[in-house]
């Protein structure tokens, strides 16, 4: 099974100004286009409650982290949600099986529950040419100048060379771990 981290951030490092700041607010076309591709080929998303709420989609199959639930619960037909506090990840990937490929979609401490895990297969990282000098980090304990040192370290590489995707510089990487 794949984990796919997808993730856009300004060019200083964050994912938001402010939580409930959606990227769709601030991203370029062509970072939207490559989300829908590189989404299309999941066939489960895994996010945090807020990330959920605020691009609530029902037809979408969604893994949802939150604290709000014993283990457990399946919302609706497209939907479960998990409190990795009560039980491990594992188990609820049991639920879906089979399944080839699962997006990480955020927020901060989804990220890290995937990263600290070691699940990451792969993280897709659009870089947007703008900073907000203050926000939502991609990682708790990450700091935007080790990028992309982090991966590297981390045990990945890069797929193939960074690659601009429009006249306005947003650089899209797709790292592998190794």
């Amino acid at each position: 099974m794949i984990y796919r981290l997808i993730v856009v951030v300004s060019s200083d490092g964050f994912i938001a100004k402010y939580s409930g700041h959606l990227p769709y607010s601030w991203t370029s076309k062509e970072e939207k286009e490559n989300f829908k591709k590189d989404l299309n080929c999941c066939e489960w998303s895994v996010m945090g409650r807020k990330t959920h709420e605020l691009s609530y989609n029902n037809l979408r199959k969604r893994i949802i982290f939150t604290s709000s639930v014993e283990k457990y619960k399946y919302a609706g037909d497209n939907n479960i949600l998990f409190n990795p506090s009560a039980i491990s990840f594992a188990e609820v990937i049991d639920l879906i099986k089979p399944a080839k490929t699962i997006c990480i979609l955020g927020g901060t401490k989804i990220h890290d529950y995937f990263m600290d895990n070691d699940l990451l297969n792969e993280a897709i990282i659009t870089i947007e040419p703008i900073k907000f000098g203050k926000g939502i980090s991609l990682f708790t304990n990450f700091q935007w100048t080790d990028f992309p040192y982090f991966f590297l370290k981390k045990g990945f590489r890069l797929n193939r060379d960074c690659k601009k995707i429009n006249k306005q510089g947003t650089r899209y990487y797709h790292f592998l771990r190794i």
